[in-house]
């Protein structure tokens, strides 16, 4: 604690209090903004956008603000303007003031609120991709022409370079963040992650869900989020107006290992909800970056829907091993090459018995059975308009039940058929050989026939065999079978070829306990989520708790938000790790039998040697 924090547990703790500035949040947000290498970027951009260096040097440097936003985050306070405003006029001294390089300590909030403001705008001016009007809602002409403005190539060119620049500046903090976990425990970590969205709502009414059209909110284009499917929301009165922050997150080397290393954000984007496509090739790209070679990733199945170009050959291209989920559609057999077949993310010998193949579609219908089953049998328990059933309604609502309970006890006695069907898979399944290539090809070796119930009529000639990530013309081509099909250089434009193998390519075998376990550890991005939702973690989904309207703000809170969070995640690890410690030394050292005054006995020279042992 004191050698990453300058203090120990009860003064950092002691943070969260009111009272003058916290020395250990000050010195945290401090070492932010200097390691992270923020500042000097500011200096650079800042120097390119003036035209000479004539005028007067701002009251507020773009250090300090940092600082005192990263100050705020980890207090619980929020970082709006007032908020910011009554820190300096009530907590800072002069000693903090001449520490940030603020010129003036004079004046009061409502000064203060108007020099933070405007070193705000100065900021995000720097890197805002979305220069947009903020201080009005824009009729329908007005949205258009804003629409026109933004599309044509030279300020589409601008917007893109402050998108990297946006890009750059936030996760530089949260990487800084980073760097406060010690070495040793940094080293305990191989580098797998989770990636997942959270909403972040936004002040002002939802805008249309039409491109065209008036707007609602003073943000022209901020978007609508929804519970439902990708989140994008369509026009529903249940949307909310919001952004969505996309966080790649630590998990463990292997399932159980809780203790080791503390779960903190790696790496982010903010997009509009929905919009999601691309991002997580984005973060696994800055996650490599800080020094992993080959790690795994767990998503959804909303970042496994996606075009293979912005998701999986990304993925091959870094050295990541996918662990996903599909959609119902994509079970079972999805490709064939020479005498393999590729079923549900694996690939087996084309004998493996079809009992096996389809099992996973199966387990789908029965999890729907018993959902369907067990709704009716919850609408019979919480009955709403029994009354006004008629009496043939209620002798057919009858029958549902007791075709609901039958079902699930006949879908309980079928749960271990399932996984005694998904074990069997296991001796046909190829065995990788070394890894995946950038270009996603993988070279496999045939599994030992011996071990297998079923026997290939011809058995294989060789005993290894590449894989590529595409297969050519066609699958059942591929296989050396006739077919009548176009190959894929010859079909129409409204032809949706086949998705190729490396799309529902995955490490672990689906629905095996390995797979379920490594998956599971998915939990961690969502746990992740929900603490950034919580007082001292940022707070995310409060948007009266951050100041400044449009995208740029929203993502500069939101990142200043990840990084208070890391913060406090290392700080609880600590604790969490010395409770550990002391609970061991006392279990180690204490001993069930006791003198006359009640002093646990000495051990004896052998008891020692095999507690060390």
């Amino acid at each position: 604690m004191v050698e990453t924090f300058g203090v120990g547990r009860e003064e950092y703790d002691a943070g969260i209090r009111k009272g003058p500035v916290p020395r250990a949040y000050l010195a945290a947000a401090i070492r932010i903004a200097d390691s992270s290498g923020i500042v000097d970027l500011l200096a650079q951009w800042d120097a390119e956008q003036r035209k000479s260096k004539a005028g007067k040097k701002a009251l507020i440097p773009f250090r300090a603000l940092v600082v005192l936003y990263l100050l705020n985050m980890q207090l619980g306070l929020g970082v709006t303007y007032s908020e910011l405003a009554r820190s300096l006029a009530h907590s800072f001294t002069a000693e903090h003031f001449a520490l940030l390089g603020i010129r003036s300590s004079e004046g009061d909030v409502q000064t203060w609120y108007s020099r933070i403001s405007e070193t705000t705008y100065r900021l995000i001016a720097l890197m805002n991709p979305r220069p947009t009007p903020l201080r009005k809602i824009l009729d329908a002409k007005e949205f258009r022409e804003l629409q026109a403005w933004m599309k044509t190539p030279s300020q589409t060119k601008l917007n893109e370079r402050n998108q990297d620049r946006l890009d750059e500046f936030c996760n530089r903090m949260v990487e800084a963040s980073l760097r406060f976990l010690p070495t040793d425990l940094w080293g305990r970590y191989k580098g797998n992650i989770a990636i997942d969205a959270t909403k972040a709502h936004i002040r002002g009414k939802k805008n249309s869900a039409s491109k065209k059209g008036a707007r609602a909110n003073p943000d022209p284009y901020s978007g609508r989020y929804m519970r439902q499917g990708s989140h994008g929301g369509k026009g529903a009165k249940t949307d909310v107006a919001a952004y969505e922050l996309e966080t790649a997150v630590m998990i463990w080397n292997k399932p159980g290992e809780t203790t080791l290393f503390p779960s903190l954000v790696s790496a982010i984007s903010c997009h509009d909800p929905g919009k999601y496509v691309g991002h997580a090739a984005q973060l696994m790209r800055r996650h490599k970056a800080l020094g992993f070679d080959r790690f795994e990733v767990a998503a959804d199945r909303a970042y496994n829907g996606e075009n293979v170009s912005t998701f999986h050959f990304p993925a091959a291209a870094l050295g990541v091993d996918l662990v996903i989920d599909y959609k119902k559609t994509e079970l079972g057999r999805k490709a064939n090459f020479e005498d393999l077949i590729l079923v549900d993310g694996n690939w087996y010998v084309k004998w493996m018995p079809p009992g096996l193949i389809n099992v996973s579609k199966e387990i789908v219908a029965a999890e729907s059975k018993r959902s369907d089953a067990t709704g009716i049998l919850y609408r019979a328990e919480h009955p709403r308009e029994l009354k006004t059933l008629l009496p043939s309604e209620r002798k057919i609502a009858a029958k549902q039940e007791r075709h609901a309970e039958r079902d699930i006890v006949e879908l309980r006695e079928l749960v271990p058929s399932f996984e005694e069907r998904i074990k069997m898979r296991e001796p046909y399944r190829m065995i990788p050989k070394g890894v995946r290539d950038k270009d996603g090809f993988q070279r496999f070796m045939y599994p030992p026939i011996a071990k297998m119930v079923a026997k290939p009529p011809v058995p294989p000639t060789r005993t290894t065999i590449t894989i590529p990530p595409v297969l050519p013309v066609n699958e059942k081509a591929a296989s050396g079978g006739k077919v009548n099909r176009k190959p894929r250089t010859e079909l129409s434009k409204k032809t949706k070829p086949a998705p190729p193998p490396i799309k529902f390519s995955q490490r672990y075998p689906y629905k095996t306990e390995v797979w379920r376990r490594r998956y599971g550890m998915r939990n961690l991005v969502e746990a992740s989520n929900s603490l950034l939702k919580s007082p001292l973690h940022g707070d995310i989904e409060k948007q009266q708790k951050r100041s400044g309207r449009g995208y740029a703000a929203t993502y500069l809170a939101l990142a200043f938000a990840v990084v208070a969070s890391n913060l406090r995640r290392i700080f609880t690890f600590f604790v969490e790790e010395a409770e550990r410690s002391s609970t061991s030394e006392k279990q180690k050292r204490e001993r069930r039998r006791k003198d006359e005054f009640g002093k646990p006995l000495a051990r004896t020279s052998s008891e020692t040697a095999d507690l060390e042992t």
